[in-house]
C-alpha cells in the first residue's frame, strides 16, 4: 500500500505570539511554554529588538529631562534679574513632565529690587545688587553646581553651592550630549533597517529552500508508489523531508514578519530621533536668548534701554527694547547721586551751612569713636539724644548715656537722664535712669527731691538751705545749717 504525505505551509495561526505562556501536551507530556515577542527576536548579538526600542525611548526622554531643566534654570537666572520690587526671587525646578515647582526664596531679592532701593542706603543696596547680579549669572553660565551670592553688608559676599543644580548652560550642554545620543541612536536606527533588509534576503532563502525541500517530497512519494520495495524507506525519508520543508517555511514566515517588525521599528526610531534632536536645538537657542536677556539687564551702558532677546528658531535672534534700565544703569546713576552730596556739612548743594536738615531716620556725629547720635524710637525710647548708645548699643569700650523723652504719648510727660559705666563694644545695653523731670516735679535715683508745693513763699530769716539725707530732704532758714 502506499503512503501519501500532502505539504502544507505554516501561517501566523501555527506560531502562538503574546507576552505571557501557554500550556501545551508535546510528546505525550504536558509543558509551560513562552509565547513569541519581541524579547525572543535578536536585533544584534547582544540585544533583543525589545532591548532595542527601550534603549531609544530612553535616549528621548533623556533629552526631554535635560532640555526642561535647562528652561528651569533659565527661568530662575530671569527672576535673579528682573523680580519686581519687593517680590521675592523664584526658584524653578522641573518636574520632568514639562511642567514647573516654584518656590519663593525668603529673603531673596532681584537686582532690579536693590536698584529701586538704591536711594535708601546706597552702598548695601548695591551690594546686594551685585549679589544678585552674580547669582543671575551663576545660574546662567555656572561650569559646576550653581551658587548662590548674598552680600555680608560690608563688600564681600558669602557663597551657597546649590549641590547638584546645574546653570542653564551647563543644561544645555547636556541636552547637546543628549541630541549626540539621539544622532547615535539614528546611527542605529539606519544598522536596524540594514540588519532587517539582511532578514529578508534570509527570509527569501528559506523558502527557496522550502520549495526544494517540496520538490524532494514529492520525488520520494513517487519513487515510493513505483517501488513498494523502498516504500518503507522512501517513507521514513518522505517524512523527514516534510518535517524539514514544514520547520523551513515556519522559519522563513517567522524571518518575514520579523524582517516587517524590524522595518517599521527602525522607521519609528529614525523619526523620534529626528524629532528629539530638533527640540534639543531648539531649546538651547531659546536658552542661548535667556541668557543674553539677563546679561543686558545686568551689564546694558547707562542709559541705555535693556534688551529682550528671542529666538528666531533658526540660530539668530531678535530683540525689543525694554522701558527700564540695567544694574549697571542704576549702579553709576547712584554713585553719581552720592558724589553730588557734601559729606561735611549735609548742605545739600546750596554750599551753605544755614539749610535745613531733615530726615525720617537717625542723625549721628562722631561714628565709630563714640559719638552722639539723635535718634527715634530705636527700642530704647521714643525721642532720644544718645551719648555712645545709638540703638542701646555701644560703638566703643567706655561709658554711655541718653535723654530719652516720651514723645508718643498724650500724658505724663516727662524728660529721663540715663548713664552706665564700663560698657562694652557692640554689646546691647540698658542704662541706668538717674534723674526723670516732670512737668510738676524732678525725681534723682527714684526718690522725690523738689516738688511745686515744698517752694519756700517767704523766708524767717537767712539764706534757705537744704541737706538731703536718704530719702528725706531737710530744710533750714533760720541761719543754721540743715
Amino acid at each position: 500500500m502506499g503512503l501519501q504525505i500532502t505539504k502544507v505551509k505554516a501561517v501566523a495561526e501555527d506560531i502562538e505570539f503574546g507576552l505571557g505562556t501557554v500550556e501545551q501536551v508535546r510528546n505525550g507530556v504536558s509543558g509551560t511554554y513562552s509565547q513569541i515577542n519581541a524579547s525572543h527576536i535578536p536585533y544584534s548579538p547582544t540585544q533583543s529588538i525589545s532591548e532595542k526600542v527601550e534603549s531609544l525611548e530612553s535616549g528621548t526622554n533623556l533629552a526631554l529631562k535635560y532640555a526642561w531643566e535647562a528652561e528651569a534654570r533659565k527661568r530662575t537666572a530671569a527672576s535673579y534679574a528682573k523680580e519686581a520690587e519687593n517680590v521675592e526671587v523664584k526658584e524653578y525646578t522641573s518636574n520632568n513632565d514639562g511642567s514647573f515647582s516654584v518656590t519663593s526664596l525668603t529673603g531673596t531679592y532681584s537686582a532690579l529690587h536693590y536698584e529701586a532701593k538704591a536711594d535708601g542706603n546706597l552702598d548695601a543696596q548695591n551690594w546686594k545688587a551685585d549679589a544678585s547680579k552674580m547669582t543671575a549669572e551663576s545660574y546662567a553660565v555656572e561650569s559646576t553646581d550653581v551658587i548662590v551670592y548674598t552680600s555680608n553688608g560690608d563688600g564681600t559676599f558669602t557663597q551657597t553651592v546649590q549641590t547638584g543644580v546645574d546653570s542653564a548652560k551647563t543644561a544645555r550642554d547636556k541636552a547637546s550630549v543628549s541630541a549626540a545620543a539621539a544622532a547615535t541612536s539614528e546611527s542605529n536606527a539606519a544598522t536596524s533597517e540594514s540588519n532587517a533588509s539582511t532578514s529578508e534576503s534570509n527570509a527569501l532563502a528559506s523558502k527557496n529552500a522550502a520549495a526544494t525541500s517540496e520538490t524532494n517530497a514529492a520525488t520520494s512519494e513517487t519513487n515510493a508508489a513505483t517501488s513498494e520495495s523502498n516504500a518503507k524507506t522512501s517513507e521514513t525519508n518522505a517524512y523527514t523531508k516534510a518535517t524539514e520543508a514544514a520547520t523551513s517555511a515556519s522559519n522563513a514566515a517567522t524571518s518575514e514578519s520579523n524582517a516587517a517588525t524590524s522595518a517599521n521599528n527602525a522607521a519609528t526610531s529614525e523619526s523620534n530621533s529626528s524629532t528629539s534632536e530638533s527640540n534639543s536645538q531648539l531649546f538651547q537657542w531659546e536658552s542661548e536668548a535667556w541668557k543674553m536677556t539677563a546679561q543686558s539687564f545686568a551689564e546694558e551702558p547707562e542709559d541705555v534701554y535693556v534688551k529682550l532677546y528671542t529666538s528666531n528658531g533658526d540660530g539668530t535672534f531678535s530683540y525689543t527694547n525694554h522701558t527700564d534700565y540695567s544694574a549697571t544703569h542704576y549702579k553709576l546713576k547712584a554713585k553719581a547721586y552720592a558724589a553730588s552730596v557734601n559729606p561735611d556739612n549735609l548742605a545739600h548743594t546750596d554750599g551753605t551751612e544755614t539749610s535745613e536738615i531733615s530726615t525720617t531716620n537717625n542723625i549721628e556725629s562722631g561714628r565709630g569713636s563714640g559719638g552722639v547720635a539723635m535718634t527715634i524710637n530705636d527700642g530704647y525710647g521714643n525721642a532720644n539724644l544718645t551719648f555712645n548708645h545709638k540703638a542701646g548699643i555701644p560703638e566703643q569700650d567706655g561709658n554711655s548715656a541718653r535723654i530719652v523723652v516720651n514723645t508718643d504719648l498724650t500724658t505724663g510727660a516727662y524728660m529721663d537722664f540715663q548713664t552706665k559705666s564700663g560698657v562694652t563694644n557692640g554689646t546691647a545695653t540698658r542704662l541706668t535712669s538717674v534723674m526723670r523731670v516732670y512737668e510738676g516735679r524732678v525725681d534723682v535715683l527714684g526718690s522725690t527731691v523738689v516738688r511745686q508745693s515744698d517752694y519756700a513763699t517767704s523766708t524767717v530769716g537767712g539764706t534757705l538751705k537744704a541737706r538731703l539725707n536718704g530719702s528725706t530732704l531737710y530744710l533750714r532758714n533760720d541761719g543754721n545749717n540743715a
